[in-house]
């Protein structure tokens, strides 16, 4: 137990030693969002959210994000952003009037094909958070548009025709507690 098999070189013969203690998984937990749902609001608002109570002392939380999405039109302009608690992280540098995101786009799709389309946000950070034994870490992922008129679903396209070639998907968030 705590131990590996370990290469002593080409010529030598592999030896068992101790492992290091840092980087194993402590716990997996995931939230699967697969109704669908919509946006058209200029107003941040909570998307997916998933807890997790870390198990031991300065653990880092690896993040997995996986949003599809579609819209009503190519100027739907799609913001997704991931917070812990009220704290926003994973986002780019703030610079003039831009909104700081984990995933912006001005146009969803600039061919006119937009409501028969469905788009893949996918997000991997490692968070080094603060936090006290027993403490419970909430991630969100909130959504937005930046331009009234247009609607952004999840999910499910803009169409949303009942045909097998119009899809309904899952999207998930899931959080890694990593041992230090």
């Amino acid at each position: 137990s705590g131990q590996a098999l370990v290469s002593q070189g080409a010529s030598a013969a592999p030896q068992w030693a101790s492992v290091g203690g840092g980087g194993k998984i402590l716990q997996v937990l995931q939230t699967v969002k697969s109704d669908t749902s919509s946006t058209n609001s200029q107003t941040e608002a909570d998307l997916m959210t998933r807890t997790i109570q870390p198990t031991a002392a300065s653990s880092k939380i690896l993040l997995f994000v996986d949003i599809k999405m579609g819209g009503s039109s190519n100027s739907v302009d799609p913001i997704f952003l991931l917070y812990r608690d009220s704290q926003k992280v994973y986002h780019g540098d703030t610079a003039g009037n831009r909104i700081t995101s984990m995933f912006g786009a001005d146009e969803f799709d600039s061919t006119n094909n937009a409501q028969w389309l469905m788009k893949c946000v996918q997000a991997h950070y490692l968070d080094t958070p603060s936090y006290n034994l027993g403490d419970t870490l909430t991630y969100k992922v909130k959504w937005r548009i930046v331009d009234t008129g247009h609607t952004l679903y999840l999910n499910r396209t803009g169409a949303d025709n009942n045909a097998a070639n119009y899809g309904r998907t899952a999207s998930s968030i899931t959080a890694i507690e990593v041992g230090a």
